[in-house]
């Protein structure tokens, strides 16, 4: 009976292993996939990738973040402050710790993650999978798009919708008044 309950006991153990071991792999994959995609964008710079990948390890991150969170999320990484491990931390004398002096990311760098983020947003809403190998034609091709859909909110705001008929007296006036809505859509 003891025999039997160590048995399940390491079974379980092993089980764990396994999973740990599977997310371990699952995580390092999503790790791949958003330095992929950061490189298809040219963010090449290793502190620039160092310093996104560990604010986003997943692209999961990219669909439900807004064009504010990756401007305060840029700024933030640009801010010195906080503290790295020391590097040469074996060396006689030598801090543990040494100061963050923040890492530089470039204005078009923080517009192309944008970019990115709208890219991602928009194969979450056309149901498409992420791709394996990021095309940067593809994501630059987002931008009019996007214009496109700024645009379009804006003369939203503008437009008023037609009255409804309350008389069918001036149902003609009605018609007209949609026609010309419909026209400025």
């Amino acid at each position: 009976m003891r025999t039997l309950n160590v048995r399940n006991q390491l079974t379980e153990l092993y089980e764990f292993v396994k999973q740990e071991e599977r997310t371990k792999l699952t995580m390092a994959a999503a790790l791949a996939q958003v330095r992929n995609a950061l490189q298809a964008i040219g963010i090449v710079d290793v502190e620039q990738l160092d310093a996104i990948t560990d604010l986003t390890t997943s692209m999961d991150v990219f669909e439900i973040a807004t064009d504010d969170f990756i401007k305060d999320m840029c700024k933030n990484i640009r801010r010195p402050g906080d503290t790295l491990p020391n590097p040469n931390a074996e060396e006689p004398g030598a801090p543990a710790v040494i100061p963050c002096n923040g890492v530089a990311i470039s204005p078009t760098a923080e517009e192309r993650l944008v970019l990115l983020a709208y890219y991602i947003c928009h194969l979450k809403g056309t149901s498409r999978p992420y791709p394996v190998q990021f095309n940067p034609a593809r994501i630059y091709s987002m931008i009019e798009i996007k214009k496109r859909e700024k645009e379009d909110k804006e003369l939203a705001k503008d437009l008023t919708a037609p009255t409804q008929i309350e008389d069918l007296k001036k149902i003609r006036d009605a018609f007209e008044n949609i026609a010309e809505y419909l026209l400025q859509i």
